[in-house]
């Protein structure tokens, strides 16, 4: 993925992203080794970037768009958020 990150709107980046969301979806999955392995920081890495490069591509039309991979970054930040939520839930429930 790291060598990919040069052209975020290309279309590897873009099925890495989706797969991510995907992954992160799962309601059972420990996003532990996720987190191991950098996903908080690559997805606001990525998000950042795709989020300039939205503005830029609003400004200047018949460009490429990011829509496709703000849609999955988004959702894996919604997963990660939803998994953290029910993790502090269950901590909170046990104290």
């Amino acid at each position: 993925m790291a060598e990919h990150q040069d052209n975020i709107l290309g279309g590897t980046m873009q099925k890495v992203m989706a797969l991510l969301s995907n992954l992160t979806g799962q309601k059972d999955v420990d996003l532990q080794p996720f987190y191991q392995q950098g996903l908080v920081e690559v997805v606001c890495s990525v998000f950042s970037e795709a989020a300039v490069l939205y503005v830029e591509r609003e400004e200047t039309p018949g460009r490429k768009s990011s829509h496709d991979l703000l849609l999955s970054l988004l959702d894996t930040l919604h997963n990660v958020l939803t998994s953290t939520s029910r993790v502090v839930r269950i901590a909170l429930h046990v104290c």
